[in-house]
């Protein structure tokens, strides 16, 4: 799928075994880190374009720079697939333009949040919510906990919570929460104390663009997409908003929050949303949940019930506390056998966020490559054995990953 080439000149040296370090990282590992993608080959054939010799600065229409048409077209791509695969109407606008979603996040911060002492609702790090969610909120404003159940959001409690603290701003989103998140309900919600109410689709867009979560648009003031993880694009965000905060929140992204923009970013976010067909899609994110859930019904014969009760996407969180001392304890020993997870906190998680109670998985490079129901059952067998240290599995692991990760990439 990918080749990659080495300078093969001594001052180089060091960069070759970068490459070679990518593609062990490729072929000799199975990879399930929460985030983890492949990206579309068309996404690396337009990153490697020579587009940084097109200087852009500025917003669209508002340049500061010359003949910037190359990286201009590059936007307004975006701008148009993503409408198109989100369904999203004209009384949204939508930004190309950050450097990731969390830098999208913070634009609705800085747009939103005001000059007075305002307040952010989300989930917390510990409850499924990215850490940028909480360490975001700029100063002198306050970061608000949204309740959490053993099955996830609770939506009365949500209820109860917004109305005690009026926050200003309401996160629908998460970085570990692996439920489908009803953006009605908390656009309900909002309107309660007249809060903002963000999105941030890193994790679910696929399955919210598929229609098999929840719509989003229609009910949220502004959302952040992320195309470098299921979506399989590069790094770079997506910030899409209302029209009547438009002004605000281009100015957070420039010139308040970064320069210009990445133009290979801008490139490869092109050839990401305009590689997607609604049906390939749909078909990817129901592979996705499927593949995540049997995987989840394989580890449970170990940990137990995933954390929330189950999935509706491509993440699983786990507690290992039963067969490690922590998570980071179940990772290291997943790595020593070729297998990739990353620890994370869990609900009421007591151990800091180095440590962790759990480890956090995800089915997409196996969706992405193809993995049977079978594979998928004895990727999870080897997972739990591997954990309870019990008896080796390396001729399970090594089978996988000659007939699916060996294959990925060469060097020449």
């Amino acid at each position: 799928m990918y080749s990659l080439r080495r300078f093969n000149e001594p001052r180089f040296e060091r960069l070759d075994a970068i490459i070679d370090s990518l593609n062990e990282h490729l072929t000799d590992y199975i990879q399930l880190v929460g985030s983890a993608t492949l990206p579309l080959p068309e996404v690396c054939a337009m990153a490697a374009l020579p587009a940084s010799a097109v200087r852009v600065e500025g917003h669209l229409q508002e340049r500061y720079f010359p003949a910037s048409e190359p990286v201009d077209l590059a936007e307004r791509i975006i701008e148009e697939e993503t409408r198109r695969i989100f369904s999203i109407g004209d009384e949204y606008q939508i930004s190309a333009q950050p450097h990731s979603a969390t830098q999208a996040n913070q634009a609705v911060y800085r747009s939103i949040l005001g000059d007075g002492v305002g307040k952010v609702a989300a989930l917390s790090p510990q409850d499924g919510g990215h850490y940028s969610f909480s360490a975001g909120v700029p100063p002198p404003h306050e970061f608000v906990p949204l309740p959490i159940s053993e099955a996830g959001l609770d939506y009365d409690e949500v209820s109860d919570t917004v109305r005690q603290t009026e926050p200003t701003i309401i996160v629908a989103g998460g970085s570990a929460y692996s439920r489908a998140i009803d953006f009605a309900e908390l656009r309900a919600i909002a309107d309660q104390v007249g809060a903002h109410l963000h999105a941030d689709l890193a994790h679910c867009a696929p399955f919210v663009a598929a229609g098999l979560h929840p719509p989003a648009f229609g009910h949220v003031d502004s959302a952040a997409i992320d195309p470098s993880k299921n979506l399989r694009g590069a790094g770079g965000g997506i910030l899409v908003f209302r029209d009547r905060d438009a002004k605000a929140m281009r100015e957070a992204i420039f010139p308040l929050l970064q320069g210009s923009p990445s133009q290979l970013g801008l490139l490869a976010k092109a050839a990401c949303m305009t590689a997607w067909t609604l049906d390939d899609l749909t078909q990817y994110a129901s592979r996705m949940i499927e593949v995540a859930q049997l995987l989840g019904e394989q580890i449970s014969t170990l940990l137990g019930e995933p954390e929330y009760g189950g999935t509706d996407s491509h993440l699983l969180l786990f507690d290992v506390s039963d067969c490690c001392e922590n998570g980071r304890i179940a990772e290291d020993r997943l790595r020593a056998s070729r297998i990739l997870v990353n620890r994370n906190q869990i609900p009421n998680d007591v151990k800091p966020p180095w440590e962790t109670s759990g480890v956090r998985l995800s089915s997409t490079v196996p969706t992405i490559l193809g993995y049977s129901d079978a594979d998928v059952v004895a990727l999870g067998e080897a997972i739990c054995t591997v954990l309870a240290d019990s008896s080796d599995r390396s001729a399970t692991i090594d089978d996988l990953l000659a007939r699916f990760h060996r294959p990925l990439s060469t060097v020449t």
